[in-house]
């Protein structure tokens, strides 16, 4: 309302801005906007070039923005300023040893700031919707305060003075906690960086000779691609890409030639090998990326292309010197993905997720498998639905995939979202893993009986150590050999079970008759049965028998149970019902026109009106 009445006051040179805490935010600003008033605003956010940000503050007159609008944007006609005076900001917890978006309010500098736009050209007017008072935050918290330290760590021990930040911290104006700084000499224990001692490994001083890939994660799996899996120059074109999306909502709109059905590594390293096979063929000084992105349909990319080949001109500088992995960094893999994904495993290995519906499930959430001591929200997540592994609700999900970024939502639901993924092989895994199965007393007494003799188990659990525990089966081995156990034996608890909806002597003459009929209607199960199949991956069948009905239910025990007690509570909700047959086989009463034998045409459509001729069933 407020944009709308500003707008009937303002010039047609003049503009407004408006000030939201989340990309998400102002696409939906825009949209009510134009909804509701007919409007028509436009973005200015962190994934669009400078030069496409230049050319709506030129031509337009009401932006919507985040805090990308605060600097390096001059407005050559602001006349409004609205401000809600909200911010989204990942902030790092190194007790769950994971970053969340959170929603925040604005400092004092960032309101100055904002206010700042105002007066450049000519006066203007700040309206604030928020009713916090910014002077009792004078500044935003300091980012080394709020993010994961790894990178920093890494980085000041790769230094000749070797020093990490427990060494520094006493220096720095604003220290981080000594938790964080604990949790990232962990992480780089983890990716065998560090030894105990918090010297270099052999892997660590490998690493600490070559260029900075973004991260500590990514120069492991270059590390692994150069020495082991002979990819070298595909681990690096996706290290340059990767290093400058932040988002990665540019797989949307990417066109469909380049989409890989491996997942969103091997299409952007599919943009990749386009660009740079461009770059390979034309002379130099003739080579230019805006036309090559015009050509090959990637424009609305353009300004993280020209970034990404840079980085990967650095990097092929770099390797064109003399070194140890000259020759390996220009080893391709020709588009074969399992090399690729065994490398990045090298480096991402605690971000595999496996869907929950190959365990007994929900559909199209995944569960974090490689990784323990996680929160919920970290163990729950589903796929960002700009992935190219993205599916319909109707489809089957992906089984198990590589993720590079693992966001938590700010919302109230305890799950994760996944981004820039991979679809991966169990057999590709091969860490060490132990993993605990919750079984019931029927099922433990299954398992020694059936299970544990059987050929097939034998066969998925070699060089498994399999053990029970009071209420639980212990799988430890390699993470590949244990999940193939676990998925096995999880299968083989499933059992199938045939009941009848209501007992073969039940003496309820009006209950027999209403299941009776019943039996004619099953459809009305199917809901029911969808939402057993989506949620736990239990199948449940009505079938008619005579005049009964029996249900087949394929479940694990504690699911089985579930579903019977929600069959009993719909016979006893059945039991107290009144049966009312609205078919009673009468006609009703017609008006017949004595003259032309047949009903009158202007009373049988007012009877319409009021009722249904037809008798349509319920």
């Amino acid at each position: 309302d407020l944009v709308a009445r500003l707008h009937q006051q303002i010039e047609r040179e003049e503009q407004i801005l408006c000030f939201v805490k989340s990309n998400t935010e102002v696409t939906q600003s825009i949209k009510l906007l134009k909804l509701l008033k007919g409007l028509s605003a436009f973005p200015l956010i962190q994934s669009q070039s400078s030069m496409e940000q230049q050319q709506l503050i030129k031509t337009k007159q009401i932006f919507f923005s985040t805090t990308v609008a605060e600097t390096s944007l001059t407005f050559p006609s602001l006349k409004y300023v609205i401000d809600t005076g909200l911010i989204h900001i990942p902030v790092y917890d190194p007790l769950t040893d994971s970053t969340e978006l959170r929603e925040m309010n604005a400092a004092e500098s960032t309101i100055k700031q904002r206010q700042g736009r105002l007066g450049r050209t000519r006066p203007g007017e700040y309206y604030p919707l928020y009713t916090f008072d910014p002077k009792n935050k004078k500044f935003p918290e300091p980012q080394i305060c709020q993010t994961e330290l790894s990178n920093i760590e890494f980085s000041l021990r790769r230094l000749p003075l070797k020093c990490g930040l427990n060494d520094l911290k006493k220096w720095l104006p604003n220290a981080p906690s000594e938790q964080a700084i604990d949790t990232a000499i962990k992480r780089l224990h983890q990716l065998d960086i560090l030894d105990l001692k918090r010297d270099f490994t052999s892997i660590g001083l490998s690493i600490s000779k070559l260029p900075d890939f973004g991260s500590v994660e990514m120069s492991r799996a270059v590390l692994a691609a150069l020495k082991d899996y002979k990819c070298g120059r595909d681990v690096l074109r996706l290290a340059a890409i990767l290093g400058v999306l932040n988002t990665s909502s540019i797989l949307r709109n990417l066109p469909r030639k380049y989409k890989k059905v491996e997942g969103d590594f091997m299409t952007l390293l599919n943009v990749m090998d386009t660009i740079l096979a461009k770059k390979l063929v034309q002379p130099p000084c003739t080579f230019n990326v805006d036309n090559v992105c015009q050509e090959t349909g990637l424009s609305f990319m353009k300004h993280y292309i020209k970034r990404a080949i840079l980085r990967y001109s650095l990097f092929e500088k770099f390797f064109r010197s003399p070194n140890e992995y000259c020759t390996a960094a220009q080893c391709s893999s020709n588009g074969y993905w399992e090399p690729v994904a065994r490398a990045l495993l090298n480096g991402y290995s605690n971000n595999v997720y496996l869907s929950a519906a190959e365990i007994q499930g929900r559909k199209h959430r995944f569960i974090c498998y490689t990784a323990a001591g996680i929160t919920e929200k970290q163990k729950t997540a589903v796929l960002d639905s700009t992935s190219t592994l993205a599916r319909k609700l109707s489809a089957n999900p992906v089984a198990l995939i590589l993720a590079r970024d693992i966001r938590i939502s700010s919302d109230i639901r305890a799950r994760s979202i996944l981004s820039f993924l991979g679809e991966i092989q169990s057999d590709w895994l091969d860490r060490a893993l132990e993993r605990n199965i919750p079984m019931s007393e029927t099922e433990i007494k299954l398992f020694n009986d059936n299970i544990k003799e059987s050929q097939d188990f034998l066969l998925a659990s070699n060089g498994v150590n399999c053990e029970l525990h009071d209420d639980q089966l212990t799988l430890a081995g390699s993470a590949g050999r244990v999940l193939t156990t676990e998925l096995c034996v999880r299968q083989k608890l499933v059992v199938k079970n045939e009941i009848p909806l209501i007992p073969v002597n039940e003496t309820d003459t009006g209950l027999k008759r209403k299941v009776e009929d019943l039996t004619e209607e099953l459809h009305i199960f199917r809901p029911m049965g969808w939402r057993w199949r989506a949620q736990k991956q239990v199948k449940i069948i009505f079938l008619k028998e005579k005049d009964q009905c029996k249900i087949v239910i394929k479940a694990r025990e504690k699911n089985y149970k579930k579903v019977h007690k929600e069959l009993k509570s719909f016979v006893r909700w059945l039991q107290l019902c009144v049966a009312m047959h609205l078919d009673s086989g009468v006609l009703p009463r017609r008006y017949i026109d004595s003259v032309t034998k047949q009903p009158s045409p202007d009373i049988e459509d007012r009877i319409k009106r009021i009722t249904d001729t037809t008798m349509t069933p319920v």
